[in-house]
């Protein structure tokens, strides 16, 4: 049972990840502006493998094997997460940073129906409540309109967050017989064959300061990542994904200053029916736990 002092130390760290989401969302719709979204996300998977290099070659030297039993679950997930990545990169590029974030983090929606359809575990009556309301928030978010069809940046920014509840559903089963540091490696050196495709076929020579970004990026998301991990460490999924929202509010904050763009009522109303929502689904233990076929 996680401890007040664990649930502070978990609540810092959950913080500090939502801070650098933020940031890193910043950082995407700055250097995706102007510049291949394709090349963007294969340097950011380029530069975070080389900011844990040093980790994984220690892990290495400790004796640790990167032989596996799991390789095509391990390539699932590699071709969700960089789904969930292209989607995400581009709503960042086409909308705002807020409406983009919320959309991304709509995946504790879809865990429960992935686990209901992958491995026909029953939702319960909380859980769907929880889908009502979030899906409720992503209409108002999404901002329908009479005679018009949705926004397609937004649909794809939906699309990341489906994208990355696949990939969530994936890891946890992972982490049954897998450690943390192979999951990471071959996440990273799995995309990079995949993702330099599409950024051949979209290529850009950045420049310095885009290189700048690039590195930047990379480093973001891998303290993202750290921060996240230390924080599901010390407290439960419902409590880090409550206080993970945070990245919401910064987003909005970065919005105003750097943008000049403010949430309406409506998007406002609908961001906080998104966050309500998810926070029932994963309040929900078991809704984010897959289980073995038999």
């Amino acid at each position: 049972m996680a401890t007040h002092h664990n649930i502070v130390k978990a609540a810092i760290f959950a913080l500090f990840g939502g801070l650098f989401f933020a940031i890193l969302g910043i950082m995407i719709k700055m250097t995706t502006r102007e510049f291949s979204s394709e090349v963007v996300v294969f340097f950011r998977q380029f530069f975070s493998l080389l900011t844990l290099m040093p980790l994984l070659l220690l892990e290495r030297a400790q004796g640790h094997t990167l032989k596996t039993k799991v390789f095509p679950l391990y390539l699932l997930r590699t071709f969700v997460s960089l789904s969930a990545m292209y989607c995400l990169f581009y709503a960042l590029k086409h909308l705002t940073v807020t409406d983009a974030l919320v959309l991304s983090y709509t995946r504790p929606l879809f865990i429960p129906l992935i686990i209901w359809v992958w491995f026909q575990k029953k939702v319960k009556a909380i859980t769907w409540w929880g889908l009502i309301l979030g899906f409720i928030g992503v209409i108002l978010v999404l901002k329908p309109q009479p005679h018009h069809t949705f926004n397609v940046a937004s649909i794809i920014g939906l699309a990341s967050g489906l994208f990355g509840g696949i990939a969530f559903t994936a890891v946890r089963k992972l982490t049954k017989t897998e450690p943390p540091t192979r999951i990471i490696f071959y996440l990273l050196i799995l995309s990079l064959p995949i993702s330099i495709i599409p950024a051949l076929s979209n290529w850009q020579t950045p420049t310095p300061l885009i290189w700048t970004y690039l590195l930047v990026i990379g480093i973001l998301a891998t303290f993202y990542q750290a921060f996240v991990t230390l924080a599901y460490k010390y407290a439960h999924t419902s409590k880090v994904s409550s206080i993970l929202y945070s990245a919401v509010i910064f987003g909005a904050i970065f919005d105003w200053f750097f943008f000049d763009q403010i949430l309406d009522f409506i998007a406002i109303i609908g961001v906080l029916l998104i966050c309500v929502g998810s926070i029932l689904v994963v309040k929900d233990k078991k809704a984010l736990i897959p289980m073995d076929r038999k």
